[in-house]
């Protein structure tokens, strides 16, 4: 939490960094089918996945319950490339978001 009491979120979803491929992180991971509004990481979870939206254009939704009287609150929606996860992964935090396939 900051100062104000709000949550601090220090990370944030972003794209794969310039010159690593999709290809190169397929060979390291497991590919996973999901259904329009499965869910694949809540927020408060402890998760051990660095999760990668494929090229093939799939969406996600990453939402927080922080900052919204009225329901969550929209922080990011992640098409082709977009990695979210690797604050669990790298510092065993866990997760600061929710993310379901829209």
């Amino acid at each position: 939490l900051d100062a104000s009491g709000a949550p601090s979120l220090p990370f944030a979803p972003s794209s794969l960094p310039p010159g690593l491929s999709w290809d190169s992180l397929s060979q390291y991971g497991a590919k996973v089918t999901l259904q329009p509004g499965e869910l694949l990481t809540s927020q408060g979870n402890l998760n051990r996945e660095v999760l990668v939206v494929p090229p093939s254009g799939a969406e996600l939704s990453v939402t927080t319950d922080y900052g919204s009287p009225d329901g969550p609150l929209t922080l990011a929606t992640m098409r082709h490339g977009g990695v979210f996860g690797a604050e669990g992964v790298l510092l065993g935090l866990p997760s600061v978001s929710s993310a379901v396939l829209s």
